[in-house]
């Protein structure tokens, strides 16, 4: 067909602990990763096409780029849902075909809005042709699903990322993929379903190829093998890695650090955690998911538990061979005992894990999980996964707990809070670095552009920061105890900066939604005769602002004085926390504002000028 100019979209991620937004500010860059699968796509389409991206983490979509465009093509993940909306209505307003893939779509494509084409499966399958019908006959596009899933081709016919369609200065890290699919069973998981359940492994001589592509594109730095989990065909990574990785990066003296995700069952691998080291890999990610063994058993992951080694000696065993160690945990288990947050918190500082991901089960479509709670009339439907971390970022469960819900919140809170917190952070990091058995095969170069991070993390963090006693603690003592780790302990502290401040901010959203509702009931009962309202123990209150409010309100013997002066203090105190929130969470709680101040509005109207209130009966 002819020529047609075809615009690539990215959505926007939300603000989310796996984000990193307040480490990359500090860093300088957009993003942490640039959009592969995109980039990948863009390799298949025939080269007398125009092709644009817009990456919406790093640049707006315009009007522009719309007026250009003779189709939008988008790939996304779950948490692109809201995002994925908003760029299907902007393509239908301006007249644009938008073809959508990725997890998304071939898992929610029903419950997704706008007229568009999705597509489920891998690319690989073959989308060109919807896309050239799409394009010669705009006009006729309608809500349509192409679904080309249950087939997984050989990688061997992918296509290298197009990385010319990029800017590299907007990125933190730079992505590789060498194999594709998981053997696991965990429960929870839908990469099985996505991807399948055999590792599909890239050849050795296509694993140089990429390096290749990436280095000759002028990258020097971190690189994620962004594998559903690299260690599926532990044989074969290892002989890859040994064979081609290893002598590509000594020939060009390791211009790149890798990083990746694992099972922690790589741990029991010593001559594969031998070639990760040499091949220049520095951090694992894993998911152990629980310290609790009967909750690994229930979500099918007791494979973790293999071999006579504890889970925690595991995580040391990674350590000693230089890896810093990130890991994944889930709360929510129907076996979770009681004391779940406690072992929790107990878990991840004594093993030492920076940065520990802590989310409450999401049950996905496609999941063992999924058919478990629906059987058991368990399953909350209609939901909309807008955050990867439900419970801080979202009090709407997708299943129905053993427990009540708002203990479920209340112990994954305490997790959160505790170990995000500033002193619990740099605790953990101290015994990361004290762990780490050798230092990294090559460390990143320190150009210009780490200068002005470094500079930026110690104004920002050392004399702005809220923690900043803290933060030069922990600098001081690595300083003494390790000088040749200092540069990593101010890269750990840039990744916790994240983290404590959106843990501090989620919180705050959280607490204001609790707030909203106990101050209408407190006003609603002090009309309607509860004299006591505004006047209780402190301890009575079950919102931290309201107790820390509570010498502000006022008792008047005139009761309409009492209300006015009350509500007022309630909207002030409403007003106040929301400035102090940060653009993306004020989205969070705004429509929730805007219904609390209807609400006074509405107490005010009713009781503020109808004469003497109520009565105590």
């Amino acid at each position: 067909m002819d020529m047609a100019n075809i615009l690539l979209v990215y959505p926007k991620n939300p603000v989310t602990f796996w984000s990193f937004d307040e480490a990359l500010k500090i860093s300088g860059r957009m993003s942490a990763f640039p959009p592969l699968g995109l980039l990948t796509i863009a390799g298949m389409i025939p080269d007398h096409h125009a092709l644009r991206l817009v990456d919406m983490n790093v640049a707006p979509l315009r009007d522009e780029d719309l007026s250009w465009a003779d189709i939008a093509l988008t790939s996304s993940m779950i948490i692109h849902w809201s995002s994925l909306e908003q760029v299907i209505a902007r393509c239908n307003r301006a007249g644009v075909p938008v073809l959508n893939g990725g997890p998304l779509p071939t898992q929610y494509y029903e419950d997704l809005s706008g007229e568009a084409g999705f597509y489920l499966g891998e690319a690989e399958n073959g989308f060109l042709d919807v896309m050239e019908r799409m394009i010669s006959d705009p006009g006729s596009v309608k809500r349509e699903v192409v679904d080309r899933r249950g087939q997984f081709q050989d990688l061997a016919e992918t296509p290298l990322p197009r990385w010319d369609l990029i800017d590299f200065n907007c990125y933190q890290n730079m992505v590789v993929q060498m194999t594709r699919g998981c053997p696991e069973s965990c429960t929870f998981c839908n990469i099985p379903f996505l991807y399948g359940k055999t590792t599909r492994i890239k050849s050795k001589s296509r694993m140089v190829q990429e390096l290749d592509a990436l280095y000759e594109a002028g990258w020097r730095g971190t690189v994620m093998a962004v594998d559903d989990n690299l260690v599926g065909n532990r044989e074969a990574i290892r002989v890859a890695l040994e064979e081609e990785v290893i002598p590509w990066q000594e020939e060009r003296k390791y211009p790149f650090q890798f990083f990746t995700q694992a099972s922690i069952r790589v741990s029991d691998d010593p001559a594969l955690l031998e070639a990760m080291h040499r091949a220049g890999f520095d951090e694992v990610f894993v998911g152990i998911e629980s310290p609790v063994e009967e909750s690994l058993k229930f979500m099918g992951a007791q494979k973790n538990l293999q071999g006579n080694t504890p889970l925690l000696e595991k995580v040391r065993v990674l350590q000693r061979y230089g890896f810093e160690v990130m890991a994944g945990f889930i709360m929510g288990l129907d076996t979770d005992p009681d004391d779940i947050a406690d072992r929790m918190i107990a878990f991840i500082q004594g093993a030492g894990i920076p940065v520990a991901m802590v989310g409450i089960l999401s049950v996905l479509r496609d999941t063992p999980d999924y058919k478990r709670f629906s059987r058991l009339g368990r399953l909350v439907t209609g939901m909309k996964y807008s955050y990867t971390n439900q419970g801080v970022f979202s009090r709407q469960l997708s299943y129905v707990p053993l427990i009540a819900p708002d203990t479920l919140l209340e112990r994954h809170r305490k997790v959160l809070e505790t170990i995000n917190s500033p002193r619990m952070f740099f605790e953990r990091c101290l015994t990361s670095l004290e762990n780490r058995g050798r230092p990294p095969r090559q460390k990143p170069p320190v150009g210009m552009a780490e200068i002005k991070a470094a500079f930026r993390a110690f104004w920002g963090q050392g004399i702005a920061g809220s923690y900043r006693r803290e933060y030069w603690s922990f600098l001081t003592r690595v300083m003494l105890r390790q000088p040749g780790s200092f540069a990593d302990a101010v890269s750990l502290a840039a990744q916790g900066h994240h983290l404590i401040l959106t843990t501090q901010q989620a919180l705050r959203v959280d607490e204001m939604k609790t707030f909203f509702s106990e101050a209408v009931d407190r006003l609603e009962q002090y009309c309607q005769g509860y004299r006591e309202a505004f006047h209780r123990n402190v301890e009575g209150y079950a919102s931290q602002l309201m107790r820390a409010i509570h010498g502000r309100f006022a008792h008047y013997q005139d009761e309409q004085k009492t209300l006015q002066h009350n509500a007022e203090v309630l909207l002030r105190t409403a007003q106040e926390q929301y400035a102090a929130l940060k653009g993306e969470f004020r989205q969070q709680v705004h429509e929730h504002l805007e219904k609390f101040q209807r609400e006074i509005e509405r107490i005010l109207a009713t009781y503020g000028d109808a004469g003497p209130l109520p009565q105590p009966a």
